[in-house]
């Protein structure tokens, strides 16, 4: 492949791509992940205080959350931390979605 074959290939890859756009993008989501972990954090301190009762259900979405997250990146990167911690994140959730149902069933 020549190099003018390849810097056509990538023009047309990134035809009406705003990579400024993206790079906004990319750092929002890395802060509204942030912000679901503190708001998930309170919820569940709140909870406990004030119901005596344990709240793992929002801790499954936010696990899954991250999850998600963080295998979409290995995919497209192939870097292994990227998939350890989304193995890391899934196994958490599992876990929290353990403790829901026995929480449901009262077990």
């Amino acid at each position: 492949m020549t190099k003018e074959e390849i810097l056509a290939k990538s023009r047309n890859e990134n035809k009406g791509a705003d990579f400024v756009e993206r790079e906004v993008l990319r750092k929002a989501n890395q802060i509204a992940l942030g912000a679901m972990m503190v708001a998930a954090g309170i919820m569940s301190i709140l909870t406990s205080i004030f119901t005596e009762k344990v709240c793992v259900e929002v801790w499954v979405v936010v696990m899954a959350t991250h999850g998600t997250t963080f295998m979409v990146k290995y995919v497209a990167m192939k870097k292994r931390h990227e998939l350890a911690l989304s193995i890391f994140y899934f196994v958490l959730c599992v876990f929290f979605l353990v403790c829901f149902f026995v929480k449901v069933v009262g077990a």
